[in-house]
């Protein structure tokens, strides 16, 4: 070390000591009670306290914050919150030293408080800024806003299902921005034009998508019932191999579900694929038929995993199979008896075999982290929630708590639970889902990843008629009804929502992906529908597409407001640094000028205040500085953090 680099650190060091100041530490909040406005910097807008409260009117656009030394971590705000809108962009923020902005968009409440959460602050040494921002939209009242620091790092994915995109572009479906501007050219390839919808959704927030794989779609593989068959072409091998790329390329994790089935599954219709059900055809004992199923799922799932990886592609989650309440390849894993009296094509006589199960998921999991072993793998159930309102806090009379108890009594394995939620299906609430939620990770110490959930943006389909999601919990059919507006208010309430499952444990919802969002109705010159939920095998034609009023796009493709609810939903990154040559820099009050100079800071003052000087590594000094006076302050070369600006000293 060069002696005058060992002067200028004893200078640093004897200032610390002198002023009697060590690494900062979190600190409260200045007004965080809010019985004034000390502290905080408002910017525009029109704000004061009322009854300890601090009140935010409409408008006028609004931004009031605040700085607080703060050590390295992982940090969340809590608040309590009120607001009467859903209507444009409203939200609360935090922003460490060395990353972006986290942020939660503020609910609709009416003349209710509900809690709020930004969780995903990471901050280094230096401050963190805790603020509201209001368009004028909203008439915002907060409460006891705290910063604490959190267990473990948070873990949020948000984003949708994408399996539909290619078969929706190559029936002739367009996307269009929020202005209506083209999200590609007429002529692009689909490729290019899939392309450009997912970095759209990329910029608009989405973090993850989902990736659903259908082993062999097409006329030759359809239903039970020899009436609907899913599209050739789509939702097989290729297409999510390709979809998984693209997903890829925008830097979105991925969630990619194995159907097991060539058509649709879910709890009640979990069809054995055409090659698979070849190969047991001639077998007549059923030991031995679960034996091969469960070797052709094993290698199948592997297969698909290796395929991934040789594209440099290993899915942050990996389903095995779609809401499998009902168990996994009819009739031979079933979760209960299907007896003569309720069998049907789908789900034909026969008896539990939960020894199948677990023997199918051990097998799809041990593929699964054999290949990419960070990968978390997800059995997914369909919506339950109603439980809670059957049996509040009982958690052991749930739907969930009966399967999960029995797979992990028969030793199946798995690392995520993942849930379907829908309010019109199961006639809960948001408030629900939480309580619901928190009592199984009690039970099971699991995270949970909200795997489907939707919301009408217009009562019916584009023809009249109602789609599948034609009914909603009691609570929300006013306050949130099927218009752009109510789809964007459920939406935000559920994000805010989701983030609260968990406090107090080491264990939260790690995301929640929309269904469907982008299979948007596409209908020929005519105005015969083009795109549905299955095409008839006698006329090769879509049936009704069930979900067109429940996307995020609109009749014309166009982009819904609801997609603003991502992007005022964010956790933080780190920030990309690059060299700063040494320049003048005004302090973000204007009344200090910072001068790198060549081992030190000149720093210049235009009123008298107090100047924070702090390192990365915590280490910091408070000086005072009187009206319009000037002073080289002696420093290490390295960064600093001097009134919440970033200097940098040679």
């Amino acid at each position: 070390m060069r002696i005058g680099e060992m002067i200028r650190h004893r200078i640093f060091a004897l200032l610390l000591l002198n002023l009697a100041v060590g690494a900062t530490t979190a600190q409260e909040l200045q007004n965080s009670d809010f019985n004034s406005l000390d502290g905080w910097n408002i910017e525009g807008g029109n704000a004061s306290i009322e009854n300890g409260k601090l009140h935010i009117y409409p408008g006028e656009e609004t931004k009031i914050w605040q700085k607080t030394p703060i050590q390295q971590g992982n940090y969340v705000i809590k608040a309590n919150v009120q607001s009467s809108s859903s209507e444009g962009i409203c939200l609360v923020y935090g922003q460490g030293t060395g990353f972006t902005k986290a942020s939660t968009a503020v609910p609709q409440t009416g003349n209710k408080e509900a809690k709020l959460l930004v969780k995903g602050i990471q901050c280094n040494d230096g401050f963190l800024e805790v603020g509201f921002l209001n368009d004028g939209a909203h008439d915002l009242i907060i409460d006891d806003i705290q910063v604490e620091q959190e267990r473990k790092p948070f873990v949020f994915g948000q984003g949708g299902d994408i399996t539909e995109l290619n078969y929706v572009l190559s029936y002739g479906g367009n996307f269009f921005d929020e202005t209506g501007e083209p999200l590609y050219q007429g002529n692009d390839p689909i490729e290019t034009k899939a392309h450009n919808v997912i970095q759209f959704l990329k910029k608009k927030g989405w973090d993850m998508v989902r990736i659903r794989l259908t082993n062999k779609p097409g006329k030759s593989q359809p239903d039970n019932t020899n009436t609907y068959y899913l599209p050739e072409g789509f939702q097989d091998e290729k297409d999510c191999l390709l979809l998984a790329e693209l997903a890829h390329e925008a830097g979105m994790k991925i969630q990619f579900t194995f159907n097991y089935s060539d058509y649709w599954s879910n709890g009640e219709r979990q069809n054995i694929p055409a090659d698979w059900e070849s190969e047991i055809q001639w077998m007549n004992d059923n030991n031995a038929i679960v034996q091969k199923l469960t070797s052709l799922l094993g290698n199948y799932t592997k297969e698909i995993m290796q395929k991934l990886a040789e594209k440099g592609i290993y899915p942050e989650y990996v389903s095995l199979g779609n809401e499998i309440n009902g168990g996994l390849l009819f009739p031979y894993g079933y979760s209960y008896n299907v007896t003569a009296s309720n069998a049907s094509k789908d789900m034909p006589e026969g008896n539990a075999n939960w020894k199948a199960i677990c023997g199918f998921i051990n097998a799809g999991y041990d593929a699964v982290k054999s290949v990419s072993p960070q990968s978390k793998v997800v059995v997914h159930l369909a919506d339950q929630t109603g439980d809670y309102r059957k049996h509040g806090n009982t958690v052991d009379y749930y739907t969930y708590s009966w399967f999960f108890s029995t797979l992990e009594k028969g030793g199946g394995k798995y690392d995520v639970i993942g849930a379907s939620y829908y309010p019109s299906w199961c006639q809960s609430t948001v408030d629900d889902l939480v309580n619901y939620c928190d009592k199984l990770i009690q039970k099971f110490h699991k995270d949970i990843l909200i795997m489907e959930s939707g919301y009408n943006w217009n009562k019916t389909r584009k023809d009249g008629y109602e789609g599948q999601l034609n009914q909603n919990a009691e609570e929300y059919k006013t306050k949130y009804p099927s218009s752009p507006t109510g789809q964007k208010g459920y939406l935000t309430e559920l994000i805010n929502g989701l983030k609260n499952i968990g406090e107090g444990t080491n264990n939260q919802c790690v995301g929640v992906l929309y269904w469907d969002p982008v299979m948007i109705h596409v209908e020929d010159e005519k105005g015969n529908n083009k795109t549905g939920w299955a095409h008839f095998v006698k006329w090769n034609t879509a049936d009704v597409n069930v979900v067109e009023n429940t996307t995020l796009f609109d009749f014309e493709g166009k982009a819904l407001p609801v997609l603003d609810v991502y992007y005022q939903n964010q956790t933080s990154y780190e920030e990309t640094t690059t060299s700063i040559k040494p320049q003048a820099t005004s302090s973000n009050d204007s009344h200090t000028t910072l001068i790198p100079v060549k081992g030190g800071l000149l720093i210049r003052t235009t009123k008298a205040e107090t100047v924070g000087i702090y390192r990365l590594n915590g280490e910091g000094l408070f000086l005072h500085f009187s009206d319009k006076e000037e002073r080289t302050i002696p420093l290490p070369s390295g960064i600093y953090i001097v009134n919440g600006e970033k200097v940098i000293v040679d």
